[in-house]
């Protein structure tokens, strides 16, 4: 791990210094750059090309931007993940990879392909949480002696809409299943989060996995109410 550390460090800082060479050469800084998932050549980059000194310290004021609306200081240059190497990496996540369904793969792959061409984080947000109610939903369909849908089946139909046709041909959900493969034990969600007040992306992501959550709950109490009244 400390080797993996130093290495990282390493790499980060080489990019850095040669990048910073680069534009001494009367060369015009890039307004936005496009990297794969590395951790070191995104720091790298952040390093050369924006006014920070750190990735994280990019996030924030990206985060601050985006969700919180607050005027901070614009980044110099944009950093942009490159989308095949994106969905390349989701496809890799164990949950997906290790799933037994085929339509719990595309569906995940494909509405974070949605989630990499959103424009505006209110676009993201009902894309993300209807993601997180299918992958932590047990049941579809209708639900028990109600003339309602589960929350599950809500979100796959208006995920369905957001993604063209000939996408959806690939997905080829079976609508009739009423049993999912869920990944819910497969996901950190801390159930005891409830500050309406988030810092990073991160917290972001846990408030709507949380709201997620208890959207999937109310289905498993009515079952649980249902079943004691029998």
């Amino acid at each position: 791990m400390i080797i993996w550390i130093y290495r990282y460090i390493y790499i980060w800082i080489s990019i850095s210094v040669w990048l910073k060479r680069w534009l001494r050469c009367n060369v015009k800084p890039p307004k936005v750059v496009i990297s794969d998932q590395s951790l070191a050549l995104m720091s790298g980059l952040t390093q050369a090309f924006t006014q920070f000194t750190s990735l994280e310290s990019y996030l924030n004021v990206c985060y601050k931007l985006t969700v919180q609306k607050k005027e901070v200081e614009i980044p110099t240059c944009f950093l942009r993940n490159d989308v095949n190497h994106f969905i390349k990496l989701v496809t890799q996540w164990g949950p997906v990879k290790n799933s037994k369904y085929p339509s719990t793969k595309q569906i995940i792959t494909r509405v974070m392909g949605l989630l990499v061409v959103c424009t505006s984080i209110e676009e993201a947000e009902p894309i993300l949480e209807s993601l997180f109610v299918i992958i932590l939903s047990k049941f579809d369909g209708n639900m028990e002696n109600l003339d309602t849908f589960t929350p599950c089946y809500t979100a796959k139909r208006y995920l369905h809409s957001m993604i063209s046709t000939s996408v959806l041909e690939i997905i080829n959900i079976d609508e009739n299943s009423q049993v999912l493969n869920s990944a819910a034990d497969n996901i950190n969600i801390d159930e005891d989060y409830t500050s309406d007040y988030t810092n990073t992306f991160q917290d972001w992501a846990q408030q709507i996995a949380n709201r997620s959550r208890a959207k999937v709950e109310s289905v498993t109490m009515h079952s649980i109410f249902l079943n004691l009244n029998l």
